[in-house]
């Protein structure tokens, strides 16, 4: 061999040694990178919440007027049967409620698992016609629930939990969500993640991205929405006659703005004649304090219905994210059901859904009112994370998953 072609040889071994340590070294560089590129998450309780430098967007000013009073001050004072530590995650200029639970089995179901599943499956089943069916889930209940508290059923974190009946999300990158999912796992690895109010039709980025981050969907209810950009419903015959009703009711539609603190125990005893007695003690038994906080429209955006000086319907509806739900509904029962209370205050709220050009996120029950005006259905889940906690504590969910995503969807759509 020449002196020229070893030279070469050797040059080119160097060459090839050159770029080879220049790809390792990208290979090394190359997570530190992506870490870098992973967005912060930041935790704050009733101890830090002072330090917390909110995000300059209309989502983050609304959240921090509803969730630092309760932080602050603590969620009893304003939900008499919510006792739980809600604390906020901030990611990136996105603020996230998550509340923290271990036991509390006296909680409403916006907090407890174990409220939903067993407390309020005892109330439902009242409107069983069979004696026999009834004494059947009665004893499978008791069962279940002797399960459920041994395997720590209400040791949970909820994500994006408003401690209303339907959660919105607000308008974070749907990506994110595994990141949330391994600080929560990390800071609470005793606890299982669940985020609740999701379903594939209004929420299909945030429904599949936790189904590919190893979340299981468990059937909670049946929900009903309505689409506002669709003309075709308000153009009905039945929407038409809805509206008339309400133009030629003699009430008078006044806004949060035209009520006072005298106006709020009776705001409170509608809402209350709703949620709580004629559905479910387990709904969230708001307080005067929550009234009085809601008031603010950048809170909730209230409606109420008033003649010859009584106000006698109340609705409270939060817009976010392109979707409006109502949290505060409420009439008086003694009012003859021909003045048709219910349907008038509907109608409002579909009409303000309509103004803002939003989805209606109707919630659940009075499916053949909400049917016949063309409102489309769909099941809501519960998603849950659990793979970082022992098989005992993974045990109900696996349960309950089987059994709310077959025998539940039947009931749910049934009654």
């Amino acid at each position: 061999m020449s002196k020229a072609h070893s030279k070469w040889l050797f040059k080119s071994s160097l060459t090839q040694f050159d770029q080879a340590l220049a790809s390792n070294y990208a290979m090394e560089i190359e997570p530190q990178v992506k870490f870098s590129q992973i967005p912060k998450v930041e935790i704050y309780d009733a101890n830090t919440i002072n330090s917390l430098v909110w995000p300059d967007t209309t989502e983050s000013i609304e959240a921090k007027k509803f969730l630092l009073p309760l932080i602050k001050n603590g969620t009893s004072q304003y939900i008499n049967n919510v006792t739980t530590e809600l604390k906020v995650l901030k990611i990136d200029n996105t603020i996230i409620p998550i509340t923290i639970n271990f036991t509390e089995y006296d909680n409403s179901y916006v907090c407890s698992p174990y409220s939903y599943y067993i407390t309020y499956a005892k109330h439902s089943i009242q409107h069983f016609s069979s004696e026999i069916l009834k004494s059947l889930i009665k004893g499978g209940l008791w069962g279940l629930s002797k399960f459920f508290k041994s395997t720590k059923i209400n040791q949970v974190v909820i994500v994006n939990n408003w401690l209303c009946s339907t959660n919105l999300f607000p308008s974070f990158d749907s990506t994110l969500i595994p990141t949330i999912t391994t600080f929560l796992k990390q800071t609470y690895p005793q606890h299982t993640l669940i985020f609740r109010s999701v379903n594939e039709k209004i929420y299909p980025n945030y429904f599949q991205e936790l189904k590919d981050n190893s979340y299981k969907m468990s059937a909670s209810r049946q929900i009903f929405f309505t689409n506002t950009k669709d003309e075709k419903i308000f153009e009905s015959r039945l929407f038409k006659s809805d509206t008339k009703l309400l133009q030629a009711s003699g009430y008078e539609i006044i806004d949060g703005t035209q009520l006072s603190q005298q106006d709020i125990p009776r705001l409170l005893d509608l809402y209350n004649q709703v949620f709580i007695d004629k559905h479910s003690s387990l709904n969230p038994q708001l307080s005067a304090n929550y009234i009085q906080l809601a008031l603010d429209p950048q809170i909730l955006q209230i409606r109420a219905l008033r003649k010859n000086g009584q106000i006698d319907g109340v609705v409270g509806f939060t817009c976010r994210n392109g979707i409006m739900t109502c949290s505060l509904f409420g009439y008086d029962k003694v009012i003859p059901s021909q003045v048709a209370l219910y349907r008038l205050l509907s109608t409002l709220l579909m009409l303000e859904a309509k103004e803002r050009d939003l989805i209606f996120h109707q919630s659940a029950g009075a499916s053949t009112y909400k049917k016949i005006r063309k409102a489309q259905d769909c099941i809501e889940y519960i998603a849950i994370y659990d793979k970082h906690l022992s098989l005992k504590q993974r045990l109900p969910w696996l349960l309950l998953t089987k059994l709310c995503n077959t025998l539940g969807i039947y009931f749910m759509k049934k009654y």
